[in-house]
């Protein structure tokens, strides 16, 4: 009978131990996780990505400068003509403008057809019999200005032609006011020209590109009844690109005496001449060298 007791007794032993052993397990787990908290994964900043820009995906206008103003022209004339001045020749190292475009509109007809500032090289005729205005635009030939001729003696250049910028004391590009000024007593002719723009053609060129004796010439009708057309002002839009002399910049100068502005030319190249109404903004007509 001790020895059933016995049996039984070692049988519970032998079930209880495993259990109790997995409480002692799940109990000393238990602590452990108390007492160290969960450690959370290190995560790695994203680095940034290097991009490579195309430039072709770049607006045109990052990639090239704008084209020169009359402003930009005038500065730049002012300050060689500065150093001109005083050393009695243009401004040492490279011409930054050699390469840049330009573009400048010269007012003329002002006032419409009563009559009103016009420069010398260009027109505007009226004629009322058969209701038209013919405007022109008339390059000079500058192969024997003192300045010209220097370059033509030392280059294979064969004529000279180019556009005064008139008026170079001011920036602006229209028409002046209509300013009744006290006649002085005795009146003093009109300043001489000093800034100009002048392409030079080289020997055996193309005198497809010559303008002296083709003038840009422009006939616009005028259509019945419309009466304020005759009012109109005008602009002549000179646009290309500015080339260097055989010094390598893009402007000469040249002064007959110390108490004479110097007068300055850019070498250039004529690639757009319009016409422009300039109370409407409307281009009348086009030339594309």
């Amino acid at each position: 009978m001790a020895d059933d007791n016995s049996s039984l007794h070692d049988r519970r032993l032998l079930y209880v131990a495993p259990l109790v052993i997995a409480i002692l397990i799940i109990g000393i787990g238990a602590l452990v996780i108390l007492h160290h908290p969960e450690v959370q994964p290190t995560i790695a900043a994203p680095q940034p990505q290097k991009t490579k820009v195309s430039t072709a995906s770049l607006p045109s206008a990052i990639l090239k400068p704008p084209p020169l103003t009359r402003i930009d022209l005038i500065n730049r004339a002012r300050n060689v003509a500065d150093v001109f001045t005083l050393t009695g020749a243009v401004p040492r190292g490279t011409d930054p403008l050699v390469g840049r475009r330009f573009s400048i509109r010269i007012p003329f007809g002002c006032g419409g057809v009563q009559g009103g500032y016009t420069p010398a090289q260009m027109s505007m005729i009226y004629n009322a019999e058969n209701q038209s205005i013919t405007l022109t635009a008339t390059p000079g030939v500058w192969t024997t200005v003192p300045l010209m001729q220097e370059v033509v003696n030392e280059s294979s250049v064969e004529t000279v032609e180019g556009f005064w910028i008139p008026r170079p004391w001011t920036y602006s590009d229209t028409c002046p006011a209509q300013t009744s000024y006290p006649i002085p007593a005795t009146p003093t002719p009109p300043t001489g020209q000093t800034l100009g723009l002048a392409q030079l053609f080289e020997s055996g060129s193309s005198r497809v590109l010559h303008h002296a004796d083709r003038p840009y010439a422009f006939t616009r009708k005028i259509k019945a009844g419309d009466t304020t057309v005759l009012t109109h002002s005008y602009q002549l839009l000179l646009e290309g690109t500015l080339k260097g002399y055989n010094d390598g910049h893009s402007l000469r100068c040249w002064i007959e005496a110390p108490d004479h502005q110097p007068l300055c030319v850019y070498a250039v190249t004529f690639e757009h001449v319009a016409f422009v109404d300039a109370d409407v903004g409307e281009t009348l007509a086009n030339w594309n060298d």
